[in-house]
């Protein structure tokens, strides 16, 4: 999530994200799940995957590359049998030149005291709204995978972590796609966080690789020079960077995330040549806060934060950005929760969601 500057509970998921992340670095020594397999080689259509420094080794690959058939590792959400694997979604027969092309990045806020079952709902009511064909879900854990696997709308993705390996993980990032997968990539970026690739074919011949991640949360006190504010700040550079480099040489890239940024005291995102900011780009300097403690009012009470905090980045060659929007900034009917003996109204999450369109 990323929103506590001062205190843990201005930013209502940072006590959670930390304690994940303590449990990840206790458990960091374990075994891969099950039908992970090395990376050997990059992106589909001859473009090397990439020239990071740490080495292919270390990435986890569901690549149908290596004679292993990613339709049994890129489970279709529909899984209570490996039949439904299978499946051929409408849409990818559907999409034509001149077509759009939604994604949806939404930080999920797992925290469950906030009446997740309602807000779960209330997502899955935004999905069926907007029907995006790619979503980047962060703060996903195995309650929220079980609640969106019984929807209705769950079984139109194609998901890119089983049932199985999401219930043996605490806090994570997911990715659905409507369109078959090429390849699926999870890179470790260090201090528990990874970045979560797919690639997939658009059309007939079009390759499309949509990614997500949640950079390192912030952490009180940036006025104490011994904060690890200061740490984390570092680290989510170096986050940002490692990122961008294992994505770099796809000819089409979003990468739609949760990157707990603040140019006042991160500086500017270290954007790589042709790459993006899609808000900045299409909205100019117009206010795009997603996370805003004054105007989610389920937030209300906290000290005052406005940030940028999610970001739709891109680096396309084939396609063209047409759209950006907030959603979820609405409180769900007839839903409330208590904090601090108040009585407050519920939203889908802490954080707004960025829905992206793009077009061929």
């Amino acid at each position: 999530m990323g929103a506590a500057e001062s205190k843990p509970e201005v930013g209502t998921s940072n006590s959670n994200q930390d304690r994940y992340d303590r449990e990840g670095r206790k458990n960091k020594k374990k075994s891969p799940s099950a039908g992970t397999t090395a990376l050997a080689v990059g992106a589909a259509v001859g473009t090397v995957l990439l020239g990071v420094a740490w080495g292919v080794s270390r990435y986890r690959s569901k690549d149908s590359d290596e004679g292993v058939d990613d339709r049994m590792h890129y489970h279709h959400a529909a899984e209570s049998d490996m039949g439904n694997y299978f499946k051929t979604l409408r849409v990818t027969d559907s999409y034509s030149r001149g077509s759009t092309l939604k994604i949806l990045s939404y930080n999920l806020c797992s925290r469950p005291e906030y009446e997740i079952s309602e807000r779960m709902k209330a997502i899955g009511d935004l999905v069926q709204l907007h029907s995006p064909h790619f979503i980047c879900f962060q703060e996903f854990t195995p309650t929220i995978f079980n609640i969106f696997r019984g929807s209705s709308w769950w079984s139109d993705y194609y998901c890119s972590m089983s049932t199985e390996e999401a219930s043996n993980r605490q806090y994570f990032c997911i990715l659905l796609s409507k369109f078959p997968p090429v390849k699926t990539i999870t890179a470790p970026l260090g201090m528990g966080r990874e970045l979560c690739v797919t690639e997939t074919k658009i059309g007939t011949n079009k390759s499309l690789v949509v990614a997500t991640s949640h950079l390192k949360s912030r952490f009180p006190n940036p006025n104490d020079p011994d904060s690890l504010y200061h740490q984390y700040t570092k680290q989510r550079l170096l986050q940002a960077k490692e990122a961008l480099a294992i994505l770099e040489n796809y000819p089409n890239v979003i990468f739609g995330g949760d990157m707990n940024w603040d140019e006042k005291k991160d500086g500017e995102f270290p954007l790589l040549e042709g790459w993006v900011d899609a808000w900045t780009e299409l909205r100019g300097e117009e206010v795009g806060h997603t996370f805003d403690t004054g105007s989610n009012k389920m937030l209300k009470g906290r000290p005052l934060v406005q940030m940028r905090f999610d970001r739709i980045l891109c680096n396309l060659k084939d396609f063209e950005l047409d759209d950006i929007e907030i959603i979820g900034k609405e409180a769900i009917p007839d839903a409330s929760y208590k904090w601090n003996k108040k009585k407050l109204p519920v939203l889908p999450s802490d954080h707004y969601g960025l829905l992206l369109t793009i077009c061929n």
